[in-house]
């Protein structure tokens, strides 16, 4: 049997067993007037149902099926004493409890979705944005959801290493320090012997180190010397510089 065909079955499968068990609680919420479980109830059942029209419309790729099988999947399902039309705490407190499991399988769908996004990762796509936009986040989650065979997730190299400054720098000397690494250092690639899993390029982790310092110093010394010029008064720093 192919192995398309075999995870389009498990992933119909899970999403009939779901809408089974989330209708049946549909009710329950309205009997103990839990409007907001009733909602994310609701929210679920529309999502699975999607995500069934595309499955069967062929748009889904089969690790794609699978994943999405594995996010659907209920873990535990909230056994209601009876007669239900009594208001019994412990009913109310089970659906609550219930209701924040399906939040949390809307939850992970919401980023499996991004995956929708970026055309299910049928070809090798570059994502681009600012610090701290998230990217790193988002293909941390995505890589979860992909199989090996159907891709992977590179990530850029993160190496910082952010110097300290007691003083203020010297505009003229950073200018000159700048100068002199541009044209020394044009292309800073290096490789080395990694023979055993803890080598430490420390002379290449230094020389980076020492690059940042340059630029960071030369920012620092030009602005201090625009705001003097503007007349403005620079405050005094800390002595660290950090980034975020």
């Amino acid at each position: 049997m192919p192995t398309d065909f075999i995870f389009k079955n498990q992933l119909i499968r899970t999403i009939d067993d779901g809408k089974k068990v989330v209708n049946k609680f549909i009710n329950e919420c309205i009997l103990y007037d839990l409007e907001k479980e009733k909602k994310l109830f609701l929210d679920y059942i529309e999502c699975v149902e999607s995500i069934e029209r595309e499955s069967q419309e062929k748009k889904l790729p089969p690790y794609y099926e699978k994943s999405i099988s594995e996010l659907l999947c209920i873990r535990q399902i909230p056994n209601l004493t009876r007669p239900s039309g009594f208001d019994n705490e412990s009913n109310r407190d089970a659906l609550i409890s219930f209701s924040r499991q399906i939040e949390s399988i809307l939850n992970n769908l919401s980023i499996a979705e991004s995956l929708k996004t970026l055309n299910y990762v049928r070809e090798n796509t570059v994502l681009v944005g600012a610090n701290g936009s998230g990217k790193s986040t988002l293909s941390n989650e995505l890589s979860k959801l992909l199989q090996e065979k159907e891709g992977i997730v590179i990530t850029s190299q993160k190496l910082l290493i952010v110097p300290q400054f007691s003083s203020f720098p010297n505009l003229s000397i950073t200018e000159r320090q700048y100068e002199k690494y541009e044209k020394e250092h044009p292309n800073p690639k290096s490789t080395f012997e990694a023979s055993k899993p803890d080598d430490v390029p420390y002379q290449l982790m230094k020389s980076y180190g020492g690059e940042f310092h340059v630029i960071l110093s030369r920012l620092i010394s030009e602005r201090i010397s625009n705001l003097k010029r503007d007349g403005k008064r620079a405050d005094r720093p800390s002595g660290k510089v950090c980034t975020y």
